[in-house]
């Protein structure tokens, strides 16, 4: 926390003004996370100061927001391009708001790269393992498809939501989980059937990932 307060001070985050008699202050809270290691063990631990936004008043405090969202597609499409252009890929680490060089890409929006003499390989593990541990679906008996032929509704919905990301590196699940997500607003018995048939391929393919490799013509 004090190492937050203080880079914050030393980057100027702040100026210090007197109180508008037509504004009602803004209060802060602070929000602390745990950066963990591809492997599940602690990379540090993290302190943020931020402001409670949700205080603020649309049309009197602001007048529009911004979240910055990146899509899969962008992050395999900017992969692909670099692989292909053979630059290097280097990865960074937002702390205080500040940007940090780490080195070359290894881990990332909880994707880990594994760099082959044919590329990148692209995987979830530790993602997937986290669901499945929610889930209570880890070490289940594995199945060969993520869907056959052909509780709780909260439950259904986060799992689907987790879902969806894992399908940046599990194209093999995208079709099956496109198909559950058809059923969020109110799944049926038979639908949770189907995403636990999904957790349960999962289980079985846990390492499985997305190989990227470059191409001979590289003409963008």
């Amino acid at each position: 926390m004090i190492d937050e307060y203080l880079d914050l001070l030393r980057n100027n985050t702040w100026n210090l003004v007197p109180h508008p008699t037509d504004r009602k202050l803004i209060g802060y809270k602070w929000v602390f996370k745990v950066k963990e290691n591809p492997n599940g063990t602690i990379n540090k631990y993290k302190a943020s100061l931020v402001a409670k936004g949700f205080h603020q008043i649309v049309g009197f405090d602001f007048n529009e927001t911004f979240s910055l969202v990146v899509k899969s597609t962008t992050i395999l499409i900017v992969l692909t391009i670099t692989l292909n252009l053979q630059w290097k890929v280097r990865q960074l680490d937002v702390n205080n708001a500040f940007l940090n060089d780490l080195g070359d890409i290894d881990y990332f929006l909880v994707i880990q790269v594994k760099h082959t003499s044919a590329g990148m390989h692209l995987s979830q593990t530790k993602y997937i393992s986290n669901l499945l541990q929610k889930t209570k679906m880890l070490h289940v008996k594995p199945v060969p498809t993520p869907m056959v032929s052909n509780y709780n509704t909260q439950l259904y919905r986060s799992t689907i939501g987790v879902l969806q990301y894992a399908t940046i590196t599990r194209s093999d699940i995208t079709y099956s989980v496109n198909r559950v997500c058809q059923f969020m607003q109110a799944p049926l018995i038979a639908n949770w059937k189907a995403v636990k048939r999904i957790l349960r391929y999962l289980d079985g393919t846990l390492h499985h990932g997305l190989q990227l490799t470059p191409q001979l013509n590289r003409v963008l």
